[in-house]
C-alpha cells in the first residue's frame, strides 16, 4: 500500500495492581494485545464465574443462586471453567484497552484470542489482535509548501467557442445525399474502440465537421467518407496535452448521414432563444460562466498540490478493513458505470489493488482534513450552504459539480453542507500555505 514505507511497528507496556499488558503496534492499524491478569484478579473473575453459574443451574431441594458452592463446584466443573474463561478474558479485554487507551474500531477486524493461560491459581495470560481507529496526526500549518501558479483569465477565443456551442443548438439541417462529409458539415457519427470488449466512445451523435466539433485525429479520416461508410484507425494523444504513458487504441468510425447546417446569426434574437435580451447580455453570461469554470479549476489545481503535500508530510496508517470496504464501494461503481462483467480475474486483481491505493489516499485526506477543521474550530452556517450549491450548479455545464444536484436524494442538503465544511477547511489550509516559485 502507499504509506507502507511510513508505518512502523512500536511497542509499549501498561500496568496496574492485576493486569500488565503489552501492546504491539502494526501497520494498517493492526495491535497486538497481549494480557496478563494476576492470580489475584483470575481469582475475582473465577468468584464471579461462580455466581453466574449458581443463577444458573437448577439443583434439587434449593432455589436458582441459594446451591452451596460446594455442590456447584462437584457437578458443574466444565461449565465453571468455561465461564471462568469467558469473564476472565472479556474483563481483561476491557480494562486493558481502557488502560493502554486503545480504542477498536467499531467494525473492524477483531482475532480470537490466544489463551496461554487460564486458571484461578496462576493468572490468566492471552493475546488478542485487533483494528484500532487511526491515530491522526496534527498538521502543522507552517509545514505546507506548494509551487505558486497564475491564476488564468478568460479568453476571448473562449468566449466565441462557447457562443458558437450556443448556437449549435439552434442550427436549421437538410440532408446530404449525393457527396461524400467535406469541411465544415454536419455528420452523425459513432466511434467504436476495438479494446477487448469493445467500448462505444461515441454513439450517434451529431457533431460539425471541422477542429472545434472534432479531434484532428478524428477530422482527418471523416472528410471524403459517405454516408453508411465506416473506416478504422488508431486514436492519437492530444497536441495541447501532456500524455507521456499515452498508448494508441485502434478505432471504427462510420458515417450515419451527413448534413449542411445554417447557423442562427450571432444577434439579439438568438440571446432571446436562451432567455436574455441582448448578444451583449449573452456574452457577458459566457463569460461568467468560464470565468466560475476558470476559477474552479484554478481552485482545484491549487488543492491537488496542497493535498499532495499533506498526503507527502502527515500520511499514517489506515484499517485495512476501511480501505477495503471504500475500495469494493468505487470497484462496484466502477463496474456499474462501465457495465462490465467480463473480467478476468488478472485485471479484476489489479483494479482492486488501484481502487485500494486511491482509497487509502483519499481516506487518508479525509481524516487529516476532519481533524483540521476541528482543531481550527472551522464551521459553517446558511450562506455558506447556499453558497456552494449556487457555485455547484453553475458548475453543471462543465460536468464539475461534485454531486447530482437534481436526483432524488434525501440527504442532498447534508451532502452540500459537508462539501461547503471541507471547501471552507481547504480554503482555510490555501490561505496559510507558503507559495514558492519552481
Amino acid at each position: 500500500m502507499t504509506t507502507q514505507n511510513k508505518e512502523h511497528e512500536s511497542s509499549s507496556s501498561f500496568s496496574n495492581e492485576h493486569l500488565q499488558v503489552e501492546v504491539s503496534r502494526k501497520p494498517h492499524c493492526r495491535v497486538i494485545v497481549d494480557i496478563t491478569v494476576s492470580p489475584q484478579g483470575a481469582q475475582a473473575a473465577y468468584q464471579k464465574a461462580l455466581k453466574n453459574i449458581n443463577k444458573e443451574v437448577s439443583i434439587p431441594g434449593f432455589r436458582k443462586g441459594k446451591a452451596p458452592i460446594s455442590m456447584i463446584l462437584a457437578n458443574y466443573q466444565k461449565a465453571i471453567q468455561s465461564e471462568f474463561q469467558e469473564v476472565a478474558l472479556q474483563t481483561a479485554f476491557v480494562e486493558g484497552l481502557s488502560l493502554a487507551d486503545i480504542h477498536p474500531l467499531k467494525k473492524g477486524y477483531v482475532g480470537h484470542p490466544k489463551v496461554q493461560e487460564c486458571s484461578p491459581e496462576k493468572g490468566v495470560h492471552f493475546s488478542v489482535e485487533i483494528e484500532e481507529h487511526p491515530i491522526v496526526p496534527t498538521v502543522n500549518l507552517d509545514d505546507l509548501v506548494i509551487e505558486k501558479a497564475s491564476k488564468p483569465e478568460t479568453t476571448d477565443e473562449e468566449v466565441a467557442n462557447a457562443l458558437w456551442q450556443v448556437q449549435m443548438q439552434f442550427v436549421a439541417y437538410e440532408e446530404i445525399k449525393d457527396r461524400p462529409v467535406e469541411q465544415d458539415d454536419f455528420v452523425d457519427i459513432s466511434v467504436t474502440l476495438l479494446s477487448d470488449p469493445p467500448q462505444q466512445a461515441i454513439d450517434n451523435q451529431r457533431t460539425q465537421v471541422n477542429q472545434k466539433g472534432l479531434p484532428s485525429w478524428l477530422l482527418k479520416n471523416v472528410l471524403g467518407l459517405e454516408a453508411g461508410q465506416s473506416v478504422e484507425g488508431f486514436t492519437e494523444p492530444s497536441k495541447d496535452q501532456e500524455q507521456a504513458d499515452f498508448q494508441p487504441t485502434p478505432y471504427q468510425l462510420t458515417i450515419h448521414g451527413i448534413y449542411q447546417g445554417t447557423f442562427p446569426t450571432q444577434d439579439d434574437e438568438l440571446a432571446t432563444r436562451v432567455g436574455l435580451k441582448t448578444l451583449d447580455e449573452l456574452k457577458e453570461k459566457i463569460r461568467e460562466r468560464l470565468s466560475h469554470q476558470l476559477d474552479e479549476e484554478f481552485y482545484r489545481g491549487e488543492v491537488r498540490k496542497l493535498e499532495q503535500c499533506l498526503f507527502e508530510k502527515y500520511s499514517f496508517s489506515i484499517p485495512k478493513s476501511t480501505i477495503e470496504a471504500r475500495a469494493n464501494y468505487y470497484l462496484q461503481q466502477f463496474l456499474q458505470a462501465e457495465q462490465r462483467s467480463d473480467l478476468g480475474a488478472k485485471e479484476l486483481s489489479k483494479l482492486k489493488n488501484d481502487f485500494e491505493q486511491h482509497s487509502e489516499k483519499v481516506l487518508i485526506l479525509s481524516y487529516l482534513l476532519s481533524k483540521i477543521g476541528s482543531d481550527q474550530q472551522i464551521q459553517i452556517n446558511e450562506e455558506d450552504v447556499k453558497q456552494e450549491l449556487l457555485r455547484q450548479i453553475a458548475l453543471i455545464p462543465s460536468g464539475q459539480n461534485s454531486l447530482d444536484i437534481y436526483s432524488k436524494n434525501d440527504n442532498l442538503k447534508q451532502e452540500i453542507h459537508d462539501i461547503a465544511l471541507t471547501r471552507k477547511v481547504k480554503q482555510f489550509l490555501l490561505d496559510h500555505t507558503r507559495r514558492v516559485s519552481s
